[in-house]
This record gives structure tokens, C-alpha cells and sequence, in this order.
């Protein structure tokens, strides 16, 4: 969303200059060719999905779904619990902008923590940009260190994503 990331001198230049003079334009995405189809009805519009070779995803192999509030520690995995792993992992991953909306997972973990007295979980949230510093001033506002981690960019998420509970 080139509006949302750069906003409408910076969009109005580039339609102006290079939209109206393309002979096509690629797009990373359904929405955003719909999107610039409503503003030109005659140019040839293509997305071109990230492309991206998923790896096959490891079964799943849980006695029962993870639960806030049950009994014990670890995760359970096929009827066994690692001890010293949290019961509810979460991977975010995307650029750390604004409209990615990281602030409000860190802000809801905190409630959970505080309201519901529940920290058995870790966050890792993958990936770079211009709110990384403002977003882990947040997580040590909320003494959140040891719970959520902002790594920054991972080159394979995959294995990440397979160990996560939610994404």
C-alpha cells in the first residue's frame, strides 16, 4: 500500500510520473491491483504473488490444544511436556511500520499478563524497520523482556512458524 507507506505527494508523484506512462504495472498483492484498477480501468495490471516455496508443515502432534490458565508448564507435544517451554508461543513477522499494527500485540500481551495474571508465553516478532527501538521501549515498559524478543529480520521463518501456536 503505497499510500500508507510513503503517503500523497509521494504517491501523487508516482502515479503521475510512472503509472500513467507504464505499459504494465506488477503488483505484490490481489488488493492493491483492485485498488489501482478503480484508478486506471485501462492498463494492464498484474500481481505477482510473493513467491516463496512453503515447505511441507510438520503434522501436528498436540494431546490437546494449549490452554491460558491450565496446569503445569511446558507445551505439550504428543501426549509429553518439555518442561521448560512456554505453553503458548506466537510468531509475528513483517516490517515493524505503523500500519503493521505490532504495538497492539505487545499491548494485548501485556493485558494478558496483567489482567488475566497469565505469562506462560513467548512472542518472537521477526523483522525490521522504523518502529524496532519504539517497539522494545514498549516491551521494557511492560516488563516484557523475557517474554517477547524482537530479533529482527530472519532469513527462514519456517522453522519459527512450525514450532508457533499463533501466528
Amino acid at each position: 500500500d503505497y499510500h500508507a507507506r510513503y503517503g500523497r505527494v509521494r504517491l501523487w508523484l508516482t502515479e503521475k510520473v510512472i503509472y500513467r506512462h507504464a505499459d504494465v504495472i506488477l503488483t505484490n498483492s490481489d488488493w492493491i491491483q483492485t485498488n489501482l484498477r478503480r484508478r486506471y480501468p485501462d492498463k494492464r495490471i498484474v500481481p505477482i504473488r510473493n513467491l516463496i516455496d512453503l515447505p511441507a508443515p510438520p503434522p501436528l502432534r498436540f494431546a490437546s490444544p494449549p490452554t491460558l490458565g491450565g496446569e503445569g508448564r511446558g507445551s505439550e507435544r504428543g501426549g509429553e511436556i518439555e518442561p521448560d517451554s512456554p505453553k503458548l508461543r506466537i510468531v509475528s513477522v513483517g516490517r515493524l511500520a505503523p500500519e503493521k499494527g505490532h504495538e497492539y500485540l505487545i499491548h494485548a500481551l501485556d493485558r494478558l499478563k496483567a489482567n488475566f495474571n497469565f505469562s506462560d508465553f513467548t512472542a518472537t516478532i521477526l523483522g525490521n524497520g522504523e518502529l524496532k527501538a519504539e517497539l522494545g521501549r514498549l516491551v521494557e515498559r511492560y516488563h516484557l523482556s523475557e517474554r517477547i524478543q524482537l530479533p529482527g529480520f530472519c532469513p527462514d521463518v519456517f522453522p519459527l512458524l512450525s514450532n508457533a501456536h499463533l501466528f
